[in-house]
């Protein structure tokens, strides 16, 4: 009998131990500046003694105004991250949070890769974000959504590499102002674009719609195109259908533009280089309706596209964007 309840008193020790341990805890970084794996920077309180453990992908971080510079060696991982301090984090190998970081004050300096469902930055207080040379990937599990979410006001954003929404059912680009700097944008799957953003190469996935808010620019620089391969359809970029204005794109290239393999919806084109005013080509594309240019120079070129028509593949093998495998 008293084996018994013995075994059921270890029995329920040891769930709860492994509950905790799943449901993670609360940890604050407490070191002036240190690395982020190490034990004695960590305490279970604001200010608190060192020695908590290094977290995990279960726990909750947070950088107060009790913490300094932390610097990311190593890989690490939270559940989540809020981030309101004025020193500085240094992400120097990758960074994988589960939920979001919440990023109030302070600086992020990203040299590496952060994987979170989202960055949220929407306040007015002083902060720095710098992932020129870093990579960010925004993934969430449905519903929730990836998102990538600043407020330009008192924000130095000096640029990110890649930017990359994978996975998530919607993903959404947030900009409360402008934002400058994207060298390299990619929506895996559906996508929605708020504010002004300026964007080096800009790729979508076919098959899947990205919506561009309607009174805002979005500016590349670079090339914009699919992905996707032979046959796996158009991608959609579209303003928001549930309001009169249309979005509009602007192009600030070198090159004459050449997007395609789209299927182009409620949108005005501009071409921006300066001393060149070059056509705006949506080559083997379908105009969906109400595009057109931006200003009476501007030129938009749907020659080379689809009309809403029924087409037959003819090719034996070879590309879906070329002209001469459709009857």
């Amino acid at each position: 009998m008293r084996m018994d309840i013995l075994k059921r008193t270890i029995t329920i020790i040891i769930f709860f131990v492994i509950a905790q341990n799943i449901s993670g805890q609360k940890l604050y970084w407490v070191s002036n500046n240190g690395n982020w794996n190490n034990a004695n920077n960590w305490a279970k309180t604001s200010g608190g003694a060192g020695g908590a453990g290094i977290p995990g992908i279960a726990d909750d971080v947070i950088f107060d105004n009790n913490s300094g510079n932390c610097n990311i060696l190593g890989g690490a991982a939270a559940n989540s991250i809020l981030i309101d301090m004025s020193a500085t984090i240094e992400i120097n190998s990758d960074l994988t949070v589960n939920e979001n970081i919440n990023f109030i004050s302070g600086s992020i300096n990203n040299n590496a890769t952060i994987i979170a469902a989202g960055i949220i930055s929407t306040g007015s207080d002083n902060r720095a974000f710098d992932s020129s040379t870093g990579t960010i990937r925004m993934t969430a599990v449905s519903p929730q959504i990836a998102s990538l979410s600043l407020n330009s006001d008192n924000l130095n954003f000096i640029g990110v590499d890649s930017l990359i929404f994978s996975e998530s059912e919607l993903a959404r680009l947030s900009t409360q102002g402008s934002l400058e700097g994207i060298g390299f944008l990619l929506f895996e799957k559906n996508g929605e674009v708020y504010g002004n953003n300026t964007i080096g190469e800009w790729l979508f996935s076919n098959s899947y719609t990205v919506f561009l808010e309607n009174t805002s620019a979005q500016k590349v620089t670079g090339d914009m195109r699919t992905i996707g391969g032979p046959c796996d359809g158009l991608a959609t970029l579209s303003a928001f259908l549930d309001r009169p204005e249309r979005a509009l794109l602007q192009f600030e290239t070198f090159t004459q533009v050449k997007p395609r393999n789209f299927y182009i919806r409620r949108l005005r084109s501009q071409d921006i280089t300066p001393q060149f005013t070059f056509p705006i080509t949506f080559d083997f594309s379908i105009n969906g309706g109400d595009n057109g240019a931006a200003q009476d120079n501007d030129k938009v070129d749907f020659s080379n596209s689809l009309s809403d028509r029924t087409l037959y593949w003819v090719g034996n093998t070879g590309q879906w964007y070329n002209a001469e495998n459709w009857s």
